[in-house]
């Protein structure tokens, strides 16, 4: 939750720097207590400290929270001290679903200013323009083969963050269950169907588990890599064995 806490805090400072009406009327709202109700919305019930929690009842006398997770995200509207103007800047950042992998080579501006607050606008310009290419400078595209190379151009070649806080934003989403990767693993798809004069849209977000390379096939691609570098990089370049598919599941169905 540390993580959805800075990224919350970011998104409401640079909204109230750009909107005189957002200022006016949330100018007191605090990301950490935002974040506090939401997972005391989501945990079960007693499972927070009491000094905690007693800040959080008030706004549940007569309304009564989940203790439970969410199963969608328009749930986020039924937080009662959020306004909706909060959660309209911050739900597409946010999934209820067991997303386990964030796909570095799809990411997007906002989620990565999100992730790391850190980065300064020419830095996320430069991240952008390296792995997607820029035709006007007549770049190439760098797709990163790993989470290892996304770490080792953060921290080595745009110098945006350093060794420690990359493995402690990394720490705080291993917690939540999520690490990064070069593949992503849920998909929505619209579904469309017509029933005499009805038509029907579906919604349904699909989830396919990946299992990465495990730790001992990393170290024997290093171990290939670094022969065939010594070698004169003769033959093929040794690569990693992409993310194995598991068995997809649809987490969740709606009509739209």
């Amino acid at each position: 939750m540390r993580v959805y806490s800075k990224a919350l805090c970011f998104l409401l400072e640079q909204k109230k720097e750009t909107d005189e009406d957002f200022e006016d009327k949330y100018g007191d709202l605090e990301a950490f207590k935002l974040i506090r109700e939401l997972k005391y919305y989501v945990r079960a019930n007693g499972d927070m400290p009491e000094s905690q929690k007693a800040e959080v009842d008030a706004n549940y006398m007569n309304v009564r929270a989940k203790h439970a997770p969410m199963t969608s995200l328009t749930e986020l509207y039924t937080l009662q001290g959020w306004p909706d103007a909060i959660v309209d800047i911050f739900k597409d950042r946010l999934s209820v679903h067991q997303v386990t992998t964030i796909n570095l080579n799809k990411i997007t501006l906002s989620q990565l200013k999100a992730l790391f607050p850190e980065l300064s606008e020419d830095q996320l310009s430069d991240f952008f323009k390296y792995r997607d290419g820029s035709p006007e400078e007549k770049m190439e595209p760098n797709p990163f083969n790993s989470e290892e190379d996304f770490k080792n151009y953060l921290i080595k070649e745009l110098s945006a963050v350093d060794e420690s806080t990359y493995k402690e934003r990394k720490k705080v989403l291993k917690k939540a269950k999520v690490s990064f990767g070069v593949a992503g693993n849920l998909f929505r798809c619209i579904s469309e169907g017509k029933f005499g004069k009805s038509t029907y849209k579906l919604e349904s977000f699909i989830n396919i588990p990946l299992q990465e390379p495990s730790e001992r096939e990393i170290l024997n691609y290093k171990r290939q890599l670094k022969r065939w570098k010594k070698g004169g990089k003769k033959g093929a370049k040794p690569t990693l064995p992409p993310p194995k598919v598991l068995d997809p599941r649809v987490v969740e169905v709606n009509i739209i």
